[in-house]
């Protein structure tokens, strides 16, 4: 049976500790993500641009995580002829990998530049990362518990308890996610105030 298969887009890609997750919850083999060498490029000129003082770490971080998931890299976008209108021109290439990739669904926080009306001509959904994790949770919630369990372990600079790594998620924009492992886990979140 074919897995899940989900466009990772750029924005989901960072902050670190988001797409650690969505990347160890995907070596689960819950889903299988997909990405382009536009989103790649795009996820290094960010970390970057954020780090720019550590750009050979990150540059093996991106080339260890594209190296793990040999067969998500997404080729010959260049064969889709089709183009419609979406809000960001710039993002075509997106959608572009999912049509060529054969993807189920493009994970991005940016859904309104991937609107309803135009994803459905071509069978994708599009879906924000916290409605996305909240799904593979409730789907499979052990796999995706060890999977937090061993992002947290793994966790160094600084080291982390399962209440830390949670906080960050929610910080991160996953908030829903975060809260749902926390009861999952029986863990007690401290409140979170969403930034306005």
């Amino acid at each position: 049976m074919a897995r899940f298969a989900v466009v990772l887009d750029t924005c989901v890609l960072f902050p670190i500790v988001l797409c650690d997750s969505l990347l160890r919850i995907a070596e689960e083999g819950l889903y299988r993500p997909l990405w382009s060498h536009t989103i790649i490029d795009e996820l290094r000129r960010t970390l970057g641009a954020t780090w720019p003082n550590n750009a050979r770490v990150l540059d093996e971080r991106i080339d260890d995580m594209v190296n793990a998931f040999e067969d998500a890299m997404v080729e010959g976008l260049d064969s889709v002829a089709i183009r419609r209108e979406l809000p960001d021109p710039n993002d075509w290439h997106v959608v572009a990998a999912a049509i060529v990739g054969h993807a189920d669904a493009i994970v991005t926080r940016n859904l309104k530049d991937f609107p309803n009306r135009i994803m459905k001509d071509f069978n994708l959904e599009v879906i924000h990362p916290d409605d996305f994790l909240v799904s593979q949770l409730d789907l499979r919630p052990r796999s995706v518990v060890s999977a937090l369990d061993a992002q947290q372990r793994q966790l160094q600079r600084p080291p982390a308890t399962m209440e830390e790594l949670l906080t960050w998620l929610e910080r991160a924009g996953v908030p829903k996610f975060a809260r749902a492992a926390a009861k999952e886990l029986r863990i007690s979140l401290p409140r979170y105030e969403e930034p306005t």
